[in-house]
């Protein structure tokens, strides 16, 4: 598995596109999929999914633009998102952005119910906090922790759906147990390592963030 990540769009996410071969998932399309999508065109590859972390409106933005260019691909979500799905405009107008069409997903994902798509065999994470259904992905030695787990940081709880104790249960009690050497892909900013996080990360190393 290849993995390529592109930030894009007016809140910087990461957007990741995994490649198997000659066919990919795509996790979270931003607002702007014209880097992603000049990739898998010129590489002339498949899009057999699109897996969705969590539903703010910066990580699932260019779903439509993708499903529409690559014959509709698969969306899975976790469903204790669907209601913040459903307020892509109310979100929009939080910060000033145009509305996006509505976004629809066909796959509902479970905790720890692998999904195998491409090629790869995919573990889905429950670690809610940033959101009510925000999801972490497993693959191989790669963990793609959507806004939940950051380099020496952690997602914020001050958006709909946000919990501190229960984004730190989720962090301490899943991904921490994960084995050290696990890369971490996050939905922002440099990517890093279950190990480094349990050493350096400020939020887990207080213990009144426990």
């Amino acid at each position: 598995m290849e993995i390529f990540c592109f930030e894009n769009g007016p809140f910087s996410v990461n957007s990741y596109l995994l490649v198997n071969g000659n066919s990919s998932i795509i996790i979270d399309p931003g607002h702007d999929c014209s880097e992603i999508r000049n990739h898998i065109d010129t590489n002339k590859l498949s899009v057999e999914a699109i897996l969705l972390t969590h539903a703010h409106i910066d990580h699932v933005a260019g779903v439509n633009d993708i499903r529409d260019a690559y014959g509709n691909p698969d969306v899975y979500m976790g469903k204790d998102d669907t209601d913040l799905l459903a307020n892509l405009t109310f979100q929009a107008r939080m910060f000033a952005l145009p509305s996006p069409k509505p976004v629809e997903i066909n796959k509902v994902i479970r905790h720890k119910e692998d999904i195998e798509v491409a090629g790869l065999k995919i573990e889905p994470l429950h670690t809610p906090g940033h959101s009510q259904g925000s999801f972490s992905f497993v693959i191989e030695s790669s963990i793609f922790s959507g806004d939940v787990l950051f380099l020496q940081s952690i997602g914020r709880t001050d958006l709909f759906g946000g919990n501190l104790s229960i984004l730190m249960k989720s962090i301490n009690e899943v991904l921490l147990t994960l084995p050290e050497n696990y890369t971490v892909y996050p939905g922002h900013g440099e990517k890093t390592s279950i190990g480094y996080e349990k050493e350096n990360n400020p939020y887990i190393k207080n213990k009144n963030y426990r």
